[in-house]
């Protein structure tokens, strides 16, 4: 909208307005006057006042627009905030004015990009996607949840999304980790069974053996001392298999 009262005479004062209804950065201006001889001429010193805007907005006001006369952005890029868009977003938020927040689960507990509200180092354990706003589907877990768990979690439960573990316990005969205490059981395979049973069979048979050679030794030798007990004294043999003398040869 503009409104235009241009007088017939040249020598009275004129304004003129133009509302654009909002504020707008004007680069150039071009003003076409009546044609007539010497009017160009007189308005030079007019022009003379102009000052030329050879001055860039800041780097991170919103489509490069900023104020003619100061230089304030309108608006900033996503990322950026203050009167001329040089501050970043504070530690934790992101986006256009900053304000949106942070999911919290960047790597390493580092804060996500103050533009994009990315995590620039990738995801912490137990979480993906683009903003690692998700949660690990139910069996995997780790960095980017690429490992799959045990699948040996007491009664069937699911391993923690972080670490992998079993928080609630192990079944029984599986080899799993028991929460924050990494506490393990020991696998038994089949071949480990074999060997616990086949060695528990050599042993039993081992000492069957032995207890049977020790009850036919103890049996002789009781029968033995029997049989010599039947004899003359100058018969009798000791122990060793020597025969013992009579008592009078002795004494002779």
């Amino acid at each position: 909208m503009y409104e235009d009262k241009w007088p017939t005479s040249p020598y009275k004062t004129t304004w003129w307005k133009v509302d654009l209804g909002g504020v707008y950065s004007i680069y150039s201006v071009t003003i076409l006057f009546k044609n007539y001889n010497g009017y160009e001429d007189r308005q030079s010193e007019r022009f003379a006042v102009f000052s030329l805007c050879n001055i860039p907005c800041p780097l991170n006001c919103k489509d490069s627009i900023c104020n003619i006369q100061n230089g304030s952005c309108i608006g900033c890029k996503s990322g950026w905030t203050g009167q001329s868009c040089s501050k970043k977003c504070s530690e934790r938020l992101y986006g256009v004015n900053c304000s949106q927040q942070c999911k919290g689960h960047c790597r390493d507990g580092t804060t996500c990009n103050h533009v994009t509200g990315q995590c620039d180092r990738g995801c912490g354990t137990g979480w993906t996607g683009s903003l690692c706003g998700k949660e690990c589907d139910e069996g995997t877990y780790g960095y980017d949840c690429v490992n799959n768990c045990s699948g040996h979690c007491l009664n069937g439960s699911l391993c923690n999304k972080q670490t992998g573990h079993c928080d609630e316990g192990c079944d029984l005969g599986n080899n799993c980790s028991e929460g924050t205490s990494y506490l393990q059981r020991t696998e038994t395979t089949p071949a480990s069974t074999s060997w616990i049973v086949g060695f528990s069979i050599s042993v039993s048979v081992n000492v069957i053996l032995i207890s049977v050679i020790l009850i036919m030794l103890w049996r002789f030798l009781v029968n033995g001392q029997h049989a010599n007990s039947g004899l003359p004294l100058s018969r009798r043999c000791t122990s060793n298999g020597n025969r013992i003398e009579a008592a009078d040869q002795i004494i002779k």
